[in-house]
């Protein structure tokens, strides 16, 4: 207890200075209260990792997608090939047969 009523003792002066207590009262008001409090500033961080993150995404996707139209504009075998596979397509004198792997 000695201990204790030593270090509050050491700590009162600084409590008195008016300073101090005016900067104490702003940070926890603009750590708490204000409209950009701590919580709403990490809430928008972990927004914008996911965002950026999805801009990557995004940006990778767009790149397969210019790397597979120019192959299938470059040779129509490709292009014939990708509407069977994707679109399911078939010629007049042909049947398709759909396997299901599960």
């Amino acid at each position: 207890m000695e201990k204790l009523s030593h270090y509050f003792e050491k700590v009162k002066p600084y409590l008195k200075n008016k300073y101090v207590i005016i900067i104490l009262v702003f940070g926890v008001y603009f750590a708490f209260f204000d409209s950009f409090n701590l919580k709403t500033r990490f809430s928008n961080s972990r927004k914008i990792d996911k965002l950026e993150s999805d801009i990557n995404y995004y940006k990778n996707e767009i790149e397969l997608s210019k790397k597979q139209k120019e192959e299938l504009q470059s040779n129509n075998k490709n292009l014939e090939k990708f509407a069977r596979e994707k679109y399911l397509m078939k010629q007049k004198d042909e049947d398709i047969y759909l396997v299901d792997e599960d």
